[in-house]
């Protein structure tokens, strides 16, 4: 399964719109975890690939959110893609 994990920042402290925070946030999820860094303006957008289903991934997301490093930011979106649409990352 594919899936579409959009973020948005929610602290108080100015963040430009930097891949940095897109990579703390990937390196929270699980390693086996396929993972594309996707940018659209005020957000954060991953696609993962993984065996697990939705709610695992929703799950495992929102763990992912507690560490520190992650705290700012919330998931705002976590959808199962349609083939057509996945085939646009994750190495296609």
């Amino acid at each position: 399964m594919v899936a579409e994990l959009k973020f948005r920042y929610i602290g108080s402290d100015f963040l430009i719109n930097s891949p940095i925070a897109g990579i703390r946030i990937m390196a929270a999820l699980p390693q086996h975890w396929s993972k594309d860094l996707r940018h659209s303006p005020g957000e954060v957008v991953l696609l993962v690939g993984t065996d697990a289903d939705i709610d695992n991934i929703h799950a495992r997301t929102i763990a992912a959110l507690t560490r520190p490093e992650n705290a700012d930011w919330e998931l705002v979106t976590c959808r199962d893609m349609p083939h057509s649409d996945s085939s646009k990352g994750l190495g296609s």
